[in-house]
């Protein structure tokens, strides 16, 4: 069966300007164009949109998704199969967000009751998906999937005593930072050496694999991606990028 571009418009919920743009990139081609310059979409064209609407709920970019398709081994049950495992992994925290800020609200209002190790809890879980939402596809990609998820799981873990020393190694980085900025120090000066120090202090309590090349990929984002940024330029710009020239010198020279 042939589809109008319309017809597949109104189908897949894509407007017509983005099939149009899909195939000026090369992503999605018409199976055929009549004499007046219609195009027109077979099923295999259908399935090719479908994949692509998966891979960018995802959260990969066109280009990415472009070299997917473009694979001759794909093998399409197994990526739907991961986006599957994907969606249900968002489902289950998503459920537990939902769980967690009702019980809270709950408590709020008096019907229920909720000791400090469950609060703290149900803290942590609520920080774990705001940082996912917004960090985890850079550091998916970057490092993995492993290694995001252990982080994750060190910081459910974590105690509230540890998580305090980890919120106060994080109030020290950025004091410094401002003073290492203000006075203008180098990042290959002595004193910056503490700075990466702490850092990588305040990475070990959230991730126990600890090794230099993570450490300096990690400092790279800080720069690289503007969210990462704003965390430490927050107050005066230049933080991030004076912490990622220190870590780059100093992570190798430090215990």
């Amino acid at each position: 069966m042939l589809y109008s571009i319309r017809q597949l418009a109104n189908l897949s919920g894509v407007s017509t300007r983005t099939l149009r743009y899909y195939e000026e990139v090369g992503l999605l081609l018409p199976a055929h164009k009549n004499d007046s310059g219609y195009r027109f979409y077979g099923e295999q064209e259908v399935d090719t949109l479908q994949q692509i609407l998966f891979y960018k709920e995802r959260g990969f970019e066109l280009k990415q998704i472009k070299e997917l398709l473009s694979q001759t081994n794909l093998d399409t049950l197994t990526r739907l199969e991961e986006h599957l495992a994907d969606l249900h992994a968002k489902k289950e925290k998503i459920e537990t967000m939902i769980e967690n800020l009702t019980r809270t609200i709950q408590a709020q209002k008096g019907h229920i009751t909720m000791t400090t190790e469950e609060k703290f809890q149900a803290f942590k879980e609520t920080l774990i998906q705001e940082n996912e939402a917004t960090y985890g596809k850079e550091v998916r990609e970057k490092y993995g999937d492993e290694t995001m998820n252990q982080a994750n799981q060190h910081f459910a873990n974590m105690s509230e005593e540890s998580y305090q020393d980890w919120q106060a190694l994080d109030q020290r980085i950025k004091t410094l930072l401002h003073q290492a900025v203000t006075e203008n120090w180098q990042p290959t000066d002595d004193k910056s050496k503490e700075i990466v120090q702490l850092h990588k202090d305040w990475l070990q309590i959230v991730d126990k694999h600890y090794a230099v090349e993570k450490h300096i990929g990690i400092a790279q984002l800080y720069t690289a991606d503007e969210r990462f940024t704003a965390t430490y330029d927050e107050k005066i710009d230049g933080c991030a990028a004076f912490l990622t020239a220190s870590i780059e010198h100093w992570a190798g020279l430090i215990d």
